[in-house]
């Protein structure tokens, strides 16, 4: 069995001030036996409240690409610190399920 672990390409939504793309995963697809992407990445220049409303604007232009191809299954991955996109994406519909965690040491301060 191969696993496909690298999402498909999609549209990137680029405007003013930032972008947004999705992508068409293969593995999830084939394990939820219907069609699955990615909306990656966030990026919106700006302050909060400006950066939120531009993220808002191009979630759902994603959301509504990706109804049109047939997506059924949408996910998105934010940093835990940006307040901005995490609210986008709620208000966009989006609830969050889980956090992952990223852990790191130094090996230089290792003794």
């Amino acid at each position: 069995m191969t696993a496909i672990l690298t999402p498909s390409p999609g549209p990137r939504i680029d405007g003013a001030g930032g972008v947004a793309a999705w992508s068409r995963l293969e593995w999830d697809t084939a394990q939820f036996g219907f069609p699955a992407a990615r909306v990656e990445p966030l990026e919106a220049a700006g302050g909060y409240w400006d950066a939120r409303a531009r993220q808002r604007v191009r979630l759902g232009r994603a959301v509504e690409e990706c109804r049109q191809a047939g997506i059924r299954h949408l996910t998105a991955r934010v940093d835990a610190g940006d307040a901005a996109s995490i609210h986008a994406l709620e208000e966009s519909g989006f609830e969050l399920i889980d956090g992952i965690l990223t852990f790191h040491l130094r090996l230089e301060a290792v003794a």
